[in-house]
């Protein structure tokens, strides 16, 4: 979100047998799907930091390309980014800091995946030299908080396990920064970095013989990350987190979807513990997920994600907290 009265969020719609890019605009009072887009696929992420200058990152319905779109006030257009080399790539996630400096992230190639990260100087897109330590490494999150302090995130496979990645920018290079992985495998897919030392991930960790999913979130506090405990939903399948936001030290959330249920799922964050969220107001939802979370304020957090409206059609669903309850946007 921009502002209060101005934001985005993307996905994809299937519901005609093909596959179209979904862009939807925040105006303060509704939200309006943009139609006439001259580009298709999926859309994982969009970013802005005016009201004029947005980017949105994904996947191609066709190709191995990865899809780039910008706002530039008036409309969405595709734009050509860096070649991710041989086997192709995708892009997971974006974060626009002006109209000379933003960042994406995902994955490249295909026998051996590598970190795929491209960065906008305000005429191109560059492909950026990154750590790989594991032979499958891939990147679902970043977020800047200066041209010279950003923060990617995502799994690295060095064994037989998955194990969190979590690489830095320093204004030179990206560096591996040392990160727990506290179960049999763990996976970020979501970050928000608010200061130089209070930077949030989130994800999940399979745990026990049966792999049971439960939420992983860690803390980046200046010096090094922590696990931070958070609920568990005690089912046989589990719980996963997919995004997280922060509106100050003492007032976050993070989403995701539980796989038992099939039901979207939400922590908060008072500052001292996350606990989980009721939203049992918002009326039975089946096949429910969030996958998107933003704190504009502290009485104005958007949250989006889908659920099945019937057996063949999943539809968008956006959450509203305006500081006191949760309401369908």
């Amino acid at each position: 979100m921009v502002s209060t009265g101005d934001g985005w969020a993307v996905g994809s719609d299937q519901s005609g047998g093909t596959v179209a890019a979904l862009v939807e605009h925040w105006d303060g009072t509704s939200w309006t799907p943009l139609h006439g887009l001259d580009f298709a696929g999926y859309l994982a992420a969009v970013s802005a930091d005016s009201d004029s200058d947005a980017w949105a990152v994904g996947s191609p319905a066709r190709g191995a390309q990865p899809l780039l779109a910008h706002w530039n006030g008036m409309r969405w257009r595709q734009v050509t980014g860096a070649d991710p080399g041989a086997g192709g790539g995708y892009l997971e996630a974006v974060s626009a800091l002006s109209p000379t400096d933003a960042w994406a992230v995902g994955q490249r190639g295909r026998d051996e995946p590598k970190t795929f990260v491209e960065h906008w100087d305000g005429a191109s897109w560059t492909l950026m030299a990154t750590g790989d330590p594991g032979f499958i490494n891939d990147l679902s999150g970043v977020d800047a908080i200066s041209p010279q302090n950003v923060w990617a995130v995502g799994s690295t496979q060095e064994s037989e396990q998955y194990q969190t990645l979590v690489e830095h920018w320093d204004g030179s290079q990206w560096t591996v920064v040392p990160s727990p992985a506290p179960h049999l495998a763990s996976f970020l897919t979501g970050l928000t970095a608010n200061s130089p030392s209070d930077v949030w991930a989130v994800g999940y960790s399979y745990i026990g013989k049966r792999a049971r999913t439960v939420p992983l979130a860690l803390h980046w506090d200046g010096v090094r990350w922590n696990v931070v405990e958070t609920p568990t939903a005690g089912d046989r399948l589990g719980t996963l987190l997919a995004s997280v936001s922060m509106a100050g030290r003492s007032d976050g959330w993070t989403v995701g979807f539980n796989l038992d249920a099939g039901r979207r799922y939400m922590l908060h964050w008072d500052g001292d513990a996350w606990t989980k969220i009721k939203l049992a107001n918002l009326g039975r939802m089946s096949g429910s997920g969030l996958f998107g979370v933003d704190a504009v304020s502290h009485n104005d957090v958007w949250s989006v994600g889908g659920y099945a409206r019937s057996a063949s059609r999943w539809v968008p669903l956006r959450l509203h907290w305006d500081g006191r309850h949760w309401s369908r946007g």
